[in-house]
């Protein structure tokens, strides 16, 4: 093999293992990028979905408002309009509003009226079942001590099953009259919703009821993004608390592992790339030292080649080069002449030797 071959080898040998540092460099940098721009995608969506919650709960809110602030509505509890639920409570209409259920209470926070509209969603609510969740939790929190004009809103959970509520304070329009009780409105947060905000959000999520033991010993961590490497997803759990500040249930998500995993196929053309341009690297590497070296070495070859022939000619080497490869090859070349020089007066001496016997 020639030098120019090894040298070649060598290089696009050191080129390939240069690109390959260089490219798992890189690598290691986008998979950790990817990994950490998923988390943050996670968190972000959690995020969009606990929004979303808010969202619903403020609209609640505002219906809310709208009944508890209505003249009609403090008529009823009042003592009058009878026919309060069969006029103003049609349930095709109410439940087009989100509306679960509807409890109205006294002063003295005894039920006057309930009325459930959560049947679409196949779990139909229970009085009692709301009495003792919302309105004993309420009590025994001390929320019902004073309610504001604003009322109070906010979530908890019923059958497995979250559930957002306020109660307001019922006055009339004017809020010149005396409060003539409480309305307390639900939301259910069943199958069918999550189905809608997931298709809003183009995002998966389901609510999961809080343990018993997390209920008992607390949650430590209120958020957490994980990922699965065998399912190639990411996952992500954010807590959702009650009015009275206790775990009501988590927001949990899964999603595709989007940052690096889904650019595997960039990954490998990336790679290939690097193999062409080591390459290409060394081939233009070896062009500009052919005319600077190889060629010069070959020259010098050819001539020592010559004078392994004829070791009595003299050879001047010319080059236009000034380096270390013109100075090592005049100094073969003046070697050579000078044992040339040597080996021809040598013969001169031994013929007149001959001469001198002679006489």
């Amino acid at each position: 093999m020639t030098l120019r071959k090894k040298a070649l080898f060598t290089q696009f040998a050191l080129f390939v293992v240069f690109m390959l540092v260089i490219g798992l460099t890189f690598t290691l940098f986008f998979k950790k990028t990817g990994e950490l721009w998923d988390e943050r995608r996670m968190e972000h969506n959690l995020e969009r979905v606990l929004s979303s919650l808010d969202s619903e709960a403020y609209e609640l809110y505002s219906v809310s408002r709208l009944w508890a602030n209505s003249d009609a509505t403090w008529a009823f509890m009042s003592g009058g309009s009878q026919g309060f639920s069969e006029v103003h409570m049609d349930k095709n209409i109410v439940s087009t509003m989100g509306i679960s259920s509807m409890i109205f209470f006294d002063n003295e926070y005894n039920m006057k009226l309930f009325r459930d509209f959560s049947t679409d969603e196949g779990h139909p609510a229970q009085k009692l079942e709301f009495e003792k969740i919302v309105i004993n939790n309420a009590k025994s929190s001390g929320l019902l001590a004073y309610i504001p004009i604003s009322g109070i809103k906010g979530v908890t959970s019923s059958g497995g099953k979250p559930i957002f509520f306020t109660i307001l304070p019922i006055f009339n329009s004017n809020m010149d009259k005396e409060r003539a009780g409480y309305l307390l409105m639900t939301r259910a947060l069943g199958p069918n919703h999550i189905n809608r905000l997931s298709k809003k959000l183009r995002f998966n999520f389901t609510v999961e009821n809080v343990t018993e033991q997390e209920t008992r010993d607390g949650v430590h961590k209120e958020q957490h993004v994980w990922a699965d490497r065998k399912q190639n997803t990411i996952n992500g759990r954010l807590l959702v608390r009650d009015v009275r500040g206790e775990p009501a249930f988590w927001i949990t998500g899964l999603s595709a592992r989007e940052g690096f995993y889904g650019a595997g196929g960039m990954i490998l053309m990336v790679f290939a790339m690097l193999f062409v341009a080591a390459f290409c690297l060394s081939i233009m590497n070896d062009l500009i030292a052919k005319p600077l070296i190889w060629d010069r070495v070959a020259h010098i070859q050819n001539e020592l080649r010559e004078i392994r022939k004829d070791p009595s000619k003299t050879r001047a080497y010319e080059d236009a080069y000034n380096d270390e490869l013109s100075d090592l090859a005049r100094a073969i070349f003046n070697s050579n002449g000078e044992t040339g020089l040597q080996g021809k007066n040598k013969k001169a001496k031994c013929h007149l030797d001959d001469i001198a016997i002679k006489v």
